[in-house]
Parts: C-alpha cells; sequence; structure tokens
C-alpha cells in the first residue's frame, strides 16, 4: 500500500508477491499466482519515484513506480530478501545501486541463504 503523505489517501495497493516458492506443507509447487504471501521486511523509495522492495517469502526482488503502482522491474534472488533494501549513488560512476540481502527467514519457513545482491539501474534512469 502506497500512500500519498500530503492529501493523506491512499495511491494505491496490491498483493505483494507470487507464489512462486511458496505450496502447503513447505512443498514448493512453482505457481506464480499474484496473490501475496508472508511477507518481513520494507521497501525503499526514490527521489525519481521507484519503489524497491523484497519482503516476500518468494525469492524475487522487485521495482514499482510509486505513482501507478506498476512493477517496472522484477529480478529473481538466491533466496528471501527478509531486509529493506538500500540505494546509492557511486561517486566513481554517477551510477545509481540497489543493494539487499537475501538470507531468507526461519520464521517464514524460507529458504536461508548468505547472499548481498546489488543491481545497477540502467544510465538514465531516475534516481
Amino acid at each position: 500500500m502506497v500512500w500519498d503523505l500530503t492529501t493523506r489517501k491512499v495511491l494505491w495497493q496490491k498483493p505483494l508477491g507470487e507464489t512462486t516458492d511458496s505450496g502447503p506443507l513447505g512443498l514448493r509447487f512453482g505457481i506464480p499466482l499474484t496473490m501475496g504471501v508472508p511477507n518481513f521486511g520494507g521497501s525503499v523509495t526514490t527521489r525519481g519515484g521507484l519503489v524497491f522492495i523484497g519482503a516476500t517469502h518468494e525469492r524475487a526482488i522487485r521495482a514499482f513506480d510509486v505513482q501507478t503502482g506498476e512493477v517496472l522491474w522484477k529480478s529473481r534472488l538466491p533466496a528471501g530478501a527478509q531486509a529493506t533494501p538500500m540505494t546509492y549513488l557511486s561517486p566513481k560512476s554517477g551510477r545509481q545501486f540497489v543493494v539487499t540481502i537475501a538470507s531468507g527467514h526461519r520464521t517464514l519457513r524460507a529458504p536461508l541463504g548468505d547472499y548481498v545482491e546489488a543491481f545497477a539501474l540502467p544510465p538514465g534512469a531516475p534516481h
């Protein structure tokens, strides 16, 4: 759910995550139903209007358009990203990067891992 802090109204809301890495009794069926899945973690919003979030049981991170809720990008991860991503501008290249920890989570029964995943935004992408 995304709120407009000026008007105090909901801009958009949608289920977060697909069932790709979920299933009954802990079995992974690989069926990508967009119905929302258990999640634990936060998002980061950039000045250019991108919202990055992992957080779900699903092993993925997404970028949403803050105004419309459209998924602009999604990448698979080696484990769940139950952490708030961070973003930074490289002083050397001037490019923006998004970094998240993909470690899974015992409470969510998500497969565990020990990964730091970094993604470079395309040149000219909104910061």
